[in-house]
């Protein structure tokens, strides 16, 4: 459990805040700004592992998870590379946006 000095009331708000603002960064975001914060998500998941200690953490939760879909990262990057401006905010709208979103669901903090 984590304690802080604001109470929960104001940190919900501050976070309902944020995803409200956020959007509107979305859509302030130029095309070029939105291909290059893509591209470097890109970038970040194809980096080689730097040790092999970073490896064997990648691939444990696959294993401790029993999924083994070790290509998962190569899925995500095909998955980015097809990514539109227009569907992220399609995808904020339904499930991020409380004022939209037939699928939003609220994290009350206690």
């Amino acid at each position: 459990m984590v304690e802080g000095e604001n109470n929960l009331a104001y940190v919900t708000k501050r976070i309902n805040e944020f995803i409200r603002q956020y959007r509107q960064k979305l859509l302030d975001m130029t095309m070029s700004e939105f291909e290059a914060a893509v591209q470097s998500l890109i970038r970040l998941k194809q980096d080689k592992l730097k040790s092999v200690s970073a490896e064997f953490s990648r691939f444990r939760g696959h294993i401790v998870s029993n999924k083994y879909n070790f290509g998962k990262l190569g899925d995500e990057v095909a998955h980015l590379e097809q990514l539109r401006k227009s569907d992220l905010l399609t995808f904020w709208d339904k499930y991020v946006n409380a004022a939209t979103a037939p699928q939003y669901t609220r994290v009350d903090l206690q």
